[in-house]
Parts: structure tokens; C-alpha cells; sequence
């Protein structure tokens, strides 16, 4: 498990899904939002179903878990990256009616990151080498196998 001051404090957010109760996670989590890769990208595909509160979603799209270090929930196994987080808040926007919207935003700080050791090279971690995937709309995904390094002007 690397520091998460390794990467600059990284803080995770993610949109729960199907957010009916405004009151916080009781726990730390592991971001429900796994590296997206292209060797999962069924089991990914398979985490869109709508699924009663009561049931699995691990279970149910077949995902092996592994004990994270620094938090109680498990994270995926076979990702190559997952975040640990301590929560911080949860924001329920207003619609433009100015009702509360069924989905939140909950904060999290980053308290630990595992990172597969396989796509660590001379110190900085491979993006590409993982093949993550990303949603851009539909029912098309980009999947990135090559980056370029650009410096930033002063």
C-alpha cells in the first residue's frame, strides 16, 4: 500500500448510486468507483444494474474482494488501483425546483491507495499500462493504451 502523500493528497468523490437516506456513511470506504480496466470491463459493465439494497453487487456481478489495510470495507481484487477513504460529507444538490435531488456527492478524504506493483515503473505508476477504461456515452468506452508526457509552461 502506498502513502496517499505520494500522490499529492489526493481526495476521492463519487456519486452514490440509487441515494435515497441523506445521512452519512457511518464508516470509511473504499470508493465504490474500482480502475475501470479493460480486463474488467464486464464486471464494470455488470455494476449498471439496478439491484434491491439488500443485494450484493459483488456477489452479484461475480467481483472477488480482498481486505483493504486502513478501512473495513473490502476492496476489488483484481483491480489494479483502490482507494481507502475516510468520509467527510455528503452534499445533496437541489433540483431547479429546489427539491432535494435523489443523488448525492459524498466527500471522502484519501487515507490509503493500493496500487498493483506490476504497473509501478522507476517510481511513477503506468496509467496506460493498466488499459483503464472510461464511459463516453451510449454504449461506447474509450480504453487508453498510450500517454504522452507534456510539460506544463511556467
Amino acid at each position: 500500500m502506498r502513502d496517499p502523500r505520494e500522490l499529492g493528497g489526493a481526495w476521492a468523490t463519487f456519486q452514490r448510486h440509487a441515494f435515497a437516506d441523506p445521512s452519512p456513511p457511518l464508516a470509511p470506504y473504499v470508493t465504490r468507483y474500482w480502475m475501470a480496466t479493460w480486463d474488467l470491463r464486464e464486471q464494470v459493465n455488470a455494476t449498471s444494474a439496478s439491484l434491491d439494497a439488500d443485494e450484493s453487487e459483488p456477489a452479484a456481478v461475480g467481483v472477488e474482494l480482498a481486505p483493504s489495510r486502513l478501512v473495513a470495507p473490502p476492496r476489488v481484487a483484481a483491480s489494479p488501483t483502490a482507494l481507502e477513504c475516510a468520509y467527510l460529507e455528503t452534499h445533496v444538490p437541489r433540483t431547479r425546483s429546489g427539491d432535494p435531488h435523489v443523488y448525492a456527492l459524498v466527500f471522502g478524504q484519501v487515507v490509503g491507495v493500493h496500487v498493483d506493483e506490476r504497473f509501478v515503473r522507476d517510481g511513477r505508476l503506468e496509467t496506460a499500462a493498466m488499459r483503464p477504461i472510461a464511459r463516453m456515452g451510449y454504449d461506447e468506452y474509450a480504453v487508453v493504451e498510450q500517454a504522452f508526457r507534456m510539460a506544463r509552461p511556467s
